[in-house]
């Protein structure tokens, strides 16, 4: 019943971000620089984080008992087949009082249980479409917008403009 999920297999509306050249890294951050110029072709990306009730879909289909959806995990022996995912067959926070409510995003997942559930939902939906993680470049450019600004709103901080401890949101 959540309207950020009106779509067929309860997806999220999905922004699109035209293709182009950015600038990605920040020279003043020792982990982000060089900064240096990234072409992108479009893309989409969802508007909202994969909530508790879209991945209890995953769970309750058995999707960490698939080995088609764990390659890389598989491979990097966390995986197996008699075993399952070595972290168990639920996300780390999921019985969690404080994170799992239906409509909060999914947290405690790793990156091989996020490969796995993005390669079940596509198999799932089968609408034509490959679900996946962002690459990095994609994530920044959808950040950064088409002004390519430090910060969605602008290239000046702004503590009243997202959900920062700055912002005693406390949510």
């Amino acid at each position: 019943g959540d309207p950020r999920f009106a779509h067929s297999g309860g997806l999220p509306d999905f922004a699109p971000i035209k293709g182009s050249w950015f600038w990605m890294g920040d020279d003043s951050q020792e982990d982000e620089h060089p900064c240096h110029r990234v072409y992108l072709d479009d893309f989409e990306l969802a508007r909202y984080p994969t909530t508790n009730a879209m991945f209890a879909r995953f769970v309750e289909a058995r999707g960490y008992d698939n080995p088609l959806w764990w390659k890389e995990a598989f491979a990097d022996l966390y995986w197996d087949k008699q075993e399952g995912f070595r972290y168990g067959n639920r996300p780390r926070y999921w019985e969690d009082k404080g994170y799992n409510n239906p409509s909060q995003p999914v947290v405690g997942v790793s990156w091989y249980e996020a490969v796995a559930y993005c390669r079940w939902l596509t198999a799932e939906l089968d609408d034509g479409y490959t679900y996946r993680l962002p690459t990095e470049a994609e994530w920044e450019r959808a950040a950064r917008g088409e002004q390519s600004t430090r910060y969605p709103w602008g290239d000046k901080w702004e503590e009243g403009c997202c959900n920062s401890q700055e912002a005693r949101l406390e949510t």
